[in-house]
């Protein structure tokens, strides 16, 4: 995660918008 951030902005963008989807995803299986 921290690896992707360091890449270009559009790929921190993309990996930032999986893991808000899984942690959504892990709020709303709760």
């Amino acid at each position: 995660m921290l690896l992707a951030a360091l890449g270009t902005e559009q790929e921190s963008i993309r990996t930032w918008e999986l893991v808000r989807t899984q942690i959504l995803g892990v709020a709303r299986s709760k």
